[in-house]
């Protein structure tokens, strides 16, 4: 078969190594002439390619647009054209949980594996999260199954998906220079059960907007039939198991983080395993998610860079208790409302500091908060905060921005904070 693979990211380097192990004709394209070549296949990077009609499949990596020219003539001619997601999935015969959401998806796929693990079971864990499917297909044999963290772009070029149980955890607005509106968006992230049946799973919040046809099995956080969560108590429910967890046992920060390990919980239930051996005490935090860094001088230091719209962050400075100094900086995402933070960190926040290419436009939108603070840099508010700061204080780094105007991404931004942190000295 001949076989084009479209995007030579990390998906489309997992499907070029796919296609070649199986013994396909492989052709790898990338309008980026500096594109990696990572097999031997030939390649055409620039905007000089075949046409789509000299191949029997076409495999699109997550970054690229399937609305593309080249694709919709690929359709027109009737050519397979598929997602590297969905083309691995169905050559995957052991079960699937898959987690997608704006927030918290990766974070529940973690907690996810975790919990597997307490279980006795061998978790595979990638697709967005980093390790493309397609190389589990080849790998299957090796774990009792997989955990698979979905993004918007991946079930957007996803022909046929079909997890065994699937977790859609929520929706506020994100990618919508790709996806547009909030419409197109919400219909990618619905189509991860598109596929599913009365056997399988789906597990949403209480957002209306997430819910599948009625003929799935469906569990709500924030529902009887899923889960319930009180100050104290957090609640899991099914049709045949039920189990009361106290609030404490949980070692994360952030309420939020109860209902990513409520989803992890029901994702493994509904592959059999029962409630009550989900080992949530041992749950560690993934790094740059709400993750304590260090106490110095009874000052407390969380790494939250992965927080990059201002959900993300309105759920950090709910989960941080006492008073905060607050980082928030970057490159803002378009149409983001940094007012909306201003109600929690006039409660939470002895100080804000501000920094970076989006530094003012916050600035602007908090100017009622009375100790906002403006500086051109993640150093100099770190320094700021390290002079600001006083025993019980939590110096929080949840920027509501992207990382792109100074850093490679949020994983380089969270380690200048931790390399930084873990430099001062005690007093």
């Amino acid at each position: 078969m001949k076989v084009a693979i479209v995007g030579m990211g990390i998906s489309g380097q997992g499907a070029a190594r796919l296609a070649s192990a199986q013994g396909h004709d492989v052709t790898l394209l990338d309008s980026n002439p500096s594109a990696q070549r990572t097999t031997d296949a030939q390649a055409f990077f620039g905007s000089d390619w075949p046409s789509p009609t000299h191949f029997d499949r076409i495999i699109l990596s997550p970054g690229v647009p399937p609305h593309l020219n080249w694709i919709k003539k690929a359709k027109e001619a009737d050519v397979e054209v598929d997602g590297e997601l969905s083309i691995a999935a169905q050559q995957i015969k052991i079960p699937i949980l898959a987690i997608t959401g704006t927030n918290g998806k990766s974070s529940t796929a973690h907690y996810t594996q975790q919990l597997l693990q307490s279980a006795g079971k061998k978790a595979f864990l990638g697709g967005n999260f980093g390790i493309p499917l397609s190389d589990l297909v080849l790998l299957q044999d090796e774990f009792d199954v997989a955990v698979v963290e979905v993004s918007s772009y991946q079930l957007e070029g996803a022909q046929y998906f079909k997890p065994t149980a699937c977790a859609l955890l929520n929706l506020t607005p994100d990618h919508l220079a790709r996806h547009l509106n909030m419409e197109t968006y919400a219909a990618c992230k619905r189509r991860i059960f598109e596929h599913c049946t009365i056997e399988d799973v789906v597990i949403t919040n209480t957002d209306e907007r997430l819910f599948p046809s009625p003929n799935h099995r469906h569990w709500i956080l924030g529902q009887d039939l899923g889960a319930t969560l009180t100050k104290e108590h957090l609640t899991l429910k099914s049709e045949i198991d039920q189990r009361q967890m106290n609030c404490t046992d949980v070692p994360l920060i952030g309420a939020h983080n109860y209902w990513n390990v409520a989803a992890a919980a029901l994702l493994c239930h509904a592959i059999g395993i029962p409630l009550a051996d989900c080992d949530v005490t041992r749950l560690q935090p993934l790094e740059h998610r709400l993750e304590p860094i260090r106490n110095l001088n009874g000052v407390q230091w969380v790494n939250d860079s992965k927080a990059t719209n201002v959900e993300a962050t309105e759920a950090a400075l709910n989960g941080v208790s006492g008073p905060q100094i607050v980082l928030l900086g970057g490159a803002g995402k378009n149409g983001a409302d940094y007012a909306q933070l201003l109600p929690l960190l006039t409660e939470k926040a002895r100080h804000v500091i501000c920094f970076g290419q989006s530094g003012q436009e916050i600035v602007n939108g908090i100017a009622a908060h009375p100790n906002c603070h403006l500086v051109q840099t993640l150093d100099a508010a770190m320094q700021l905060a390290h002079r600001l700061s006083s025993r019980t204080d939590t110096v929080l780094l949840s920027p509501a921005c992207a990382s792109f105007d100074a850093f490679n991404n949020f994983e380089h931004r969270g380690q200048t904070f931790r390399d930084f942190v873990l430099q001062l000295e005690a007093s």
